[in-house]
């Protein structure tokens, strides 16, 4: 009887043996696939949040450009049509704290087509302090 037990437990023991075994590889892989399913979707979340994030600060960024050129606009339009427009353009400029005259457009030949200006609220968006260089990619809206 005593053969037996000891033959069943050193046969009982290798396949209790097997058996865990085959349960923690399989419980890492089942982590491992979690895991990485997980992660992908938060790298894609975050993908779409950026995305938004940048939309957004593009759109307020096309807005405040497109009241400047229309400031600017209206300013060449006073310099040539009045006599003491200096005065005037010097006036609203004095008036206008967040105005600043600094962003140039160039063509693709280097060429000054315009130059217009960018509030403190642009460049804090862009994360841009007085002085530095912003490039500026200008297309017709749709």
């Amino acid at each position: 009887m005593k053969k037996n037990e000891n033959t069943l437990k050193s046969r009982f023991i290798p396949i209790l043996g097997i058996i865990a075994g085959l349960l923690i590889v399989l419980l890492l892989y089942s982590g491992y696939s979690f895991w990485n399913k997980h992660r992908a979707e938060l790298i894609e979340n975050q993908k779409e949040q950026m995305l938004i994030l940048t939309e957004a600060v593009a759109n307020g960024m096309e807005t405040e450009i497109v009241k400047f050129i229309d400031d600017l606009a209206l300013i060449s339009s006073m310099r040539e049509q009045l006599p003491d427009a200096d005065e005037l353009i010097s006036e609203y400029f004095s008036i206008q704290n967040d105005f600043e005259i600094g962003l140039i457009l160039e063509d693709a030949d280097g060429n000054i087509c315009y130059i217009i200006g960018v509030t403190q609220k642009i460049r804090r968006q862009i994360c841009k302090t007085f002085g530095e260089e912003i490039d500026v990619v200008i297309r017709p809206m749709p």
